[in-house]
């Protein structure tokens, strides 16, 4: 924990708030782009499972800004079947091809070319 000396009062404030702030998002990072599971995250930390999901529950990213431009856009889908419990369900994504990023997605019952249509036009 960093503690902060005040110059002109002679107190010290400590950055407890802050240094938490920075746990969370670290551990966002981890969670999120890391692909690390609680379990390991709550073993390297040493905190229990339910302290983790709280600071994970607790962040909240920052808002993605979209930068306009033209695209090579692809578009993928991945079509789950019939599953045990009767339902089939399928996962369209559309990516820019070449910053490798995901512009839109969608989930939908199976693949038609209907939705392929309806995510271009996201």
């Amino acid at each position: 924990m960093q503690r902060y000396l005040c110059l002109i009062c002679d107190r010290k404030f400590s950055g407890r708030r802050r240094d938490k702030r920075v746990l969370t998002k670290q551990l966002w990072k981890e969670y999120v782009f890391g692909k690390q599971t609680i379990d390991q995250l709550s073993d390297r930390l040493s905190m229990d499972k339910r302290s983790v999901r709280g600071l994970l529950n607790q962040y909240t990213p920052p808002d993605k800004i979209h930068h306009p431009r033209p695209v090579h856009l692809i578009v993928d889908a991945t079509y789950f079947g019939e599953r045990k419990e009767g339902k089939s369900w399928c996962a369209i994504v559309a990516r820019e091809a070449k910053q490798k990023e995901d512009l839109a997605w969608s989930f939908c019952d199976r693949e038609t070319t209907y939705e392929y249509v309806l995510i271009r036009e996201l």
